[in-house]
């Protein structure tokens, strides 16, 4: 079983938002029952972006996940 809680970020870098739709994206906390636990960057515009869901996936800190997810190049989000 995993859960999955949504952090809120504060006192970290600003998450950039999702490189493929330009909705906010967010940093989760996934909990495992096996007590073990790992963060990811999620879209959750699930009916506009291809790529809704988990992209960055199990970092050890939420900092690491936002660094880098942050480290992408600049691109433009079509519409």
């Amino acid at each position: 079983m995993i859960l999955k809680d949504k952090i809120k970020i504060t006192g970290m870098e600003k998450l950039k938002p999702c490189p493929f739709c330009g909705y906010d994206a967010e940093v989760r906390m996934l909990k495992y029952s096996t007590g073990f636990y790992n963060y990811e960057i999620y879209c959750p515009h699930e009916y506009k972006c291809y790529l809704f869901g988990a992209v960055e996936k199990n970092f050890d800190s939420a900092e690491d996940a936002v660094r880098a997810w942050n480290q992408r190049e600049e691109s433009e989000v079509e519409e």
